[in-house]
């Protein structure tokens, strides 16, 4: 905003047309507010009221951020960093007075989380979890109106009133405040009363709540959410269906009913099942669509402790490796890829990235996107640089070395002695690395940012959402979905700082836990000390290529640990990345890998555990023995003993048991 002298003032804002750029009754919520705003602000001219357009420009900043509904304050006090003492002190002039509570919620929230005034911002609390519960409120009246008419409007209305309540909740968990919580769970058990037969999903979601916080008698929903998984399953509406039976299980857990609790989940699990088979039987078939349903399914079936999912899981298994193989095609014939050799129209790419999610509803949206790019081949980087190297030898047969913004070589290659044909392997791969690190740019700024900001612009982006995602995903171990959600939330709304250091790591977890998987050992033991090998490790692992097919690992070696690529995993270890880096390119293309190893199959995962490690076939067989884990214990001890015998009498770093 623009420095005014004297700064803004109460008067400033009333008098002010913030209210009628919005249409009569219409309801101010989300992106909607953010973009009038914008557009009010494109129609100001040069010679226009300076105070009123600085205004307009305040609340421009205070509508764009999303406050996530689950977060906790500390998590958005960065968002809101900018605010001078000057417009904080404007915003808490005005909280109070303002008549809309949807925008009274937003500006109360932000001073809490901004903690302004200091003397009051426990107030600032309040107002805004009265303010959210206002607009829940409205939100739920404008949704009833909409029930009949405007199925897509009500959906919507009805999802924020949610988040209004969840936020509301949060803010007075902080505040500890057990008169504003007592409101609050009233509120919801009375909506779940009244709209558990007009709107499921916003009982459902409130139910979520009262779960989590422990709030109700499990015994009052469970047949409830029994009835709906099989009316969601009889319209083959498989995503619902799942999560109602999920629901029903978390009932169950809470009256600690482990029996009634694992059949729901089995049930919850055989939706994965049938939801792959509707791939199927559709033409034309989709075999990525019924691999990807049937990992969801062998996942979700392993998490289980129970024999009869343990069972299903390894037929699940089965269709799994017969699915993939067909599925691979489909994938590489999906996505686009460049020729750096030709002039690349990136209008006309944009405009193919934003249909191809257009329309969609959020799942469908993020498996569109999972696949709008193919991963660039090896051969085709390869036949390119030696092409290149035939061509024109100049730029390849001379050494090289690639400095940092600091001046630093952080890379670099000797030049090619013909005669010898020494080095002339290690300048290709230099080289390739620099172009893959090129096109991944390029992929980023016309594809997937394009296609994520329509995503963004049409879907509700949820961290519950992207939770159901991950969940039953064999990249993302359990009890890493939070993170991982959480980091392609980051990025979904552009935020590449919290994605990429929320990303990474979990990237460098999931490879060695895919690794134990496979009945690898991706850990070093050496003078007593068991240390977990990183990414520059696990990625050249001759057992890696089990996992990812030749083209994934490499993009994955080049992105993030190859010094002639992008090299993303050390650099950030380091602190070697600045600010001006996390913008839309390199990082987002980080950001859409992984969103696609979450969501699609790994086509090269080909051995099943038991042929690569013939003592897991053996563990399973007997793993209900009562004497079995002393066995196993007894016999790890003894491979220790011997292992550090071995490594005194040849010092070589050894595997940890």
């Amino acid at each position: 905003m623009s420095p005014l002298n004297p700064p803004l003032n109460k008067e400033d804002f009333f008098n002010s047309d913030w209210q009628d750029i919005f249409e009569k009754n219409e309801i101010k919520v989300g992106t909607r507010s953010h973009l009038r705003i914008v557009k009010k602000l494109e129609n100001f001219q040069n010679n226009d009221n300076l105070r009123e357009k600085a205004v307009f420009e305040l609340l421009k900043v205070i509508t764009a951020p999303i406050i996530v509904a689950e977060g906790k304050s500390e998590h958005f006090v960065d968002i809101f960093d900018n605010f001078t003492e000057e417009e904080l002190s404007f915003l808490a002039e005005i909280v109070s007075e303002i008549p809309d509570p949807e925008l009274q919620a937003r500006i109360a929230d932000i001073l809490w989380i901004k903690k302004y005034p200091k003397n009051n911002c426990y107030q600032m609390a309040k107002l805004a979890i009265n303010a959210y519960m206002e607009s829940a409120k409205n939100l739920e009246s404008a949704g009833l109106l909409n029930i009949n008419s405007n199925d897509i409007e009500f959906n919507y209305l009805f999802y924020h009133c949610f988040q209004k309540i969840q936020r509301a909740w949060n803010l007075a968990y902080e505040i500890n405040d057990e008169t504003e919580k007592t409101k609050i769970i009233e509120h919801s058990k009375l909506l779940i009363e009244r709209y558990r037969q007009v709107d499921s999903r916003l009982a459902a979601n409130l139910m979520e709540l009262l779960i989590e916080n422990k709030l109700d008698d499990p015994t009052k929903y469970t047949a409830w959410a029994e009835n709906n998984a099989k009316l969601a399953e009889a319209n083959s509406e498989w995503y619902a269906a799942r999560g109602y039976w999920e629901l029903k299980a978390k009932w169950h857990k809470l009256e600690k009913n482990k029996q009634k609790e694992f059949s729901a989940l089995i049930l919850a699990a055989e939706t994965y099942v049938k939801e792959s088979e509707d791939y199927i039987k559709k033409e034309p078939k989709s075999y990525l669509g019924a691999s990807t349903s049937m990992e969801g399914a062998y996942v979700a079936f392993r998490k289980i402790p129970d024999q009869t999912a343990k069972l299903r899981a390894e037929q699940c298994h089965k269709l799994l490796l017969e699915y993939q193989e067909k599925a691979y095609q489909e994938i590489v014939s999906k996505g686009i890829r460049y020729d750096l050799t030709q002039v690349i129209p990136y209008k006309q790419y944009e405009k193919q990235a934003r249909e191809t999610v257009e329309g969609k509803n959020f799942q469908d949206a993020l498996f569109a996107i999972a696949t709008l790019v193919n991963i660039q081949k090896i051969s085709d980087l390869r036949a390119t640089v030696e092409k290149c190297l035939k061509d024109d030898l100049l730029p390849l047969t001379l050494p090289y070395e690639m400095v940092n913004g600091q001046g630093k070589t952080v890379a670099e290659k000797a030049g090619i002695d013909f005669n010898t044909k020494e080095n002339v392997e290690d300048s290709i791969k230099f080289k390739m690395n620099q172009d893959a690190s090129l096109i991944y740019g390029i992929h980023a700024k016309t594809l997937i940012e394009p296609a994520r900001d329509q995503i963004t612009l049409k879907c509700d982006i949820s961290l519950k959402g992207l939770l159901s995602l991950v969940k039953d995903q064999r990249f993302v171990p359990s009890g890493r979905e939070y993170l991982f959600a959480k980091g392609l939330y980051a990025g979904f709304i552009g935020d590449f700082f919290t994605s990429t250091h929320l990303l990474i790591p979990q990237i460098e977890n999931s490879v060695r836990h895919l690794l134990w998987q496979k009945g690898f050992i991706p850990s070093g033991y050496k003078n007593g000390i068991q240390n977990e090998h990183d990414l520059n490790k696990t990625l050249y692992r001759p057992e890696i290529k089990k996992i990812f097919d030749e083209d994934t690992l490499f993009t994955l070696q080049c992105l993030l640990v190859e010094r002639s690529g992008c090299n993303l995993r050390n650099r950030m270890a380091h602190g070697l990345i600045d600010d001006r880096e996390f913008q839309p390119g390199v990082m987002s293309y980080l950001w859409w890998l992984t969103l696609r190893l979450c969501c699609l199959p790994m086509p090269n995962y080909q051995d099943t555990p038991e042929k690569s490690n013939s003592l897991l076939k053996l563990a399973e067989t007997f793993e209900d023995d009562p004497f079995f884990d002393e066995f196993v214990e007894a016999m790890a001890n003894n491979r220790q003993k011997l292992e550090i015998e071995m490594a005194n009498s040849d010092g070589e770093e050894i595997p940890a048991a």
